[in-house]
């Protein structure tokens, strides 16, 4: 029997056709990158899950996928995810999770959507448990206080993220188009792009940068931004002072992560 025709049985057998390395590379330049999929399945937020949906967006982008037979639990890549606030430790993850029954990719917008809702159930839990003694609500007070001081102690912070995202809570005002303005907390990610500029990715209208503007004040360091709020068709401008959620998490969980290096600090 020729080579040809071996070569044609078995791709009869395995039922695939031949690939050849042009195609192989057209696939390639046609997936987006991983860090491109995760920002682009951030799901929109709703029920107060801002702060769930954005560390889980920030713990993929940081951790490292690992292969595996079997999917991951969700459960368990939720719990790891929030123990992790305490102590920065990066997130191993498994590149599938099972979700009720059916296989998906981790950084799909389904087990992203999953995992936000339990991470964030998690922090409300804590969160609750805090507010029912005056201990608790100075730590929380204390937390909210601990404020970026300056666009210099951003940048360090920026650079010690590997890639140069991270995530930030925000105490500040949203401003409605019937000139409504609610205070308000937040939480979102801050980039630095390729080109150096800074901008922002929100929740509230995920899946793209956002440009924002930062401003040194007396306080510490605000951030302020335009965008769509959620689905109510409105777009909103909200300005936060910044608190990057290493500093309000050491504060709530009790731990320092080693990696917080602000300057002065």
């Amino acid at each position: 029997m020729t080579r040809v025709c071996i070569a044609v049985m078995l791709a009869m057998v395995v039922g695939c056709n031949t690939v050849t390395d042009s195609e192989v590379g057209a696939r390639a330049k046609t997936e987006p990158s991983p860090r491109v999929a995760i920002l682009r399945n951030m799901p929109t937020n709703s029920n107060k899950r801002c702060l769930g949906i954005t560390i889980v967006v920030e713990a993929l982008l940081d951790g490292t996928c690992v292969d595996g037979e079997d999917p991951g639990e969700l459960g368990e890549i939720a719990q790891r995810i929030y123990d992790n606030l305490a102590v920065g430790r990066p997130l191993t993850y498994c590149r599938q999770v099972a979700i009720d029954g059916v296989t998906v990719a981790i950084t799909s917008e389904t087990a992203i959507d999953r995992l936000s809702t339990l991470v964030a159930d998690k922090y409300k839990r804590d969160y609750n448990r805090l507010m029912e003694t005056n201990e608790g609500r100075q730590v929380l007070l204390n937390a909210q206080r601990t404020i970026v001081p300056s666009i210099d102690a951003l940048g360090h912070i920026l650079d010690a993220d590997v890639d140069q995202t991270d995530a930030f809570c925000g105490s500040g005002i949203r401003l409605f188009p019937d000139e409504t303005i609610d205070d308000t907390y937040h939480v979102f990610l801050i980039a630095r792009q390729a080109d150096g500029k800074l901008v922002v990715y929100d929740a509230n209208d995920p899946g793209r940068p956002i440009d924002c503007r930062l401003v040194d004040t007396g306080e510490g360091l605000t951030v302020e931004w335009t965008c769509r709020y959620r689905d109510t068709g409105q777009t909103t401008t909200q300005r936060y002072l910044v608190v990057h959620k290493d500093a309000f998490f050491r504060r709530i969980l009790g731990a320092t992560p080693s990696h917080l290096r602000l300057p002065g600090n």
